[in-house]
């Protein structure tokens, strides 16, 4: 294989597969896209091109910090794409500002 002028979307296809073999688990929530989204391994040298998931934005704000499972981040940002726009301002339980 030519690695200098690769086939259209070999690069991307091998990205995408790399990402989702390193970090995807079946049995967590989420598809292996939004699992990958949520990848906070910074420092690897793909991470800056590593395929994310249409609800980009939502996931990476309900994950500031404020939750502690992929599950949770995953929630949240599902209730905020589907118009709940409070989920990701209050804890669940409590209705308290995070």
């Amino acid at each position: 294989m030519n690695f200098t002028n690769p086939p259209k979307g070999e690069w991307r296809r091998r990205v995408n597969q790399n990402c989702k073999r390193c970090i995807y688990d079946p049995a967590q929530a989420g598809t292996w896209r939004q699992q990958v989204t949520l990848c906070s391994v910074s420092e690897c040298f793909i991470w800056l091109i590593r395929p994310v998931s249409k609800d980009y934005i939502a996931l990476m704000d309900a994950d500031q910090g404020h939750h502690r499972t992929t599950d949770d981040a995953i929630s949240r940002a599902a209730a905020v794409v589907e118009g709940d726009h409070d989920a990701d301002l209050y804890d669940d339980t409590s209705k308290v500002p995070l």
